[in-house]
């Protein structure tokens, strides 16, 4: 049929998944089942993720607001199974923006729980990574 032979034409190069990435809100369980239900899509094309507010949101995580939706993961569950090439992390390990080029596409993921306004260190990071963009290779960002 000719959606198949599209499909199998068509195959993805990247994923993108941005916050809410299991919602497993610290049941390591969920983190099992989620895993499972990824692995052949994850296992053959990069899988770049940001981290939401069920990532990290949690008192005394660092996230820029108070609430709980993380469970207590505070991101950590989440950095233990997606290794992204985060830009910093500060000596609490609070950081988790980064940018990646694919094709002639750049990429700017920001984390979302964190202070992003101006003065703030994921603020400067926008600055000085979108400044630095070489048009030339990565028109689209």
């Amino acid at each position: 049929s000719s959606s198949s032979s599209s499909s199998s034409s068509s195959a993805a190069e990247l994923l993108v998944h941005v916050g809410d990435i299991s919602y497993a809100t610290g049941y390591e369980s969920e983190w099992d089942r989620f895993m499972a239900q990824i692995t052949d899509v994850a296992g053959h094309v990069p899988y770049m993720t940001g981290l939401g507010n069920h990532e990290r949101d949690f008192p005394g995580s660092g996230s820029y607001f108070a609430g709980k939706d993380s469970g207590g993961e505070c991101g950590v569950s989440t950095e233990a199974r997606f290794v992204m090439p985060y830009a910093e992390k500060d000596p609490k390990g609070v950081g988790s923006w980064y940018s990646f080029e694919q094709g002639p596409v750049h990429f700017v993921m920001m984390d979302t729980e964190m202070d992003a306004s101006p003065g703030s260190r994921q603020y400067a990071f926008f600055e000085s990574d979108l400044g630095n963009v070489n048009r030339s290779v990565t028109p689209w960002g």
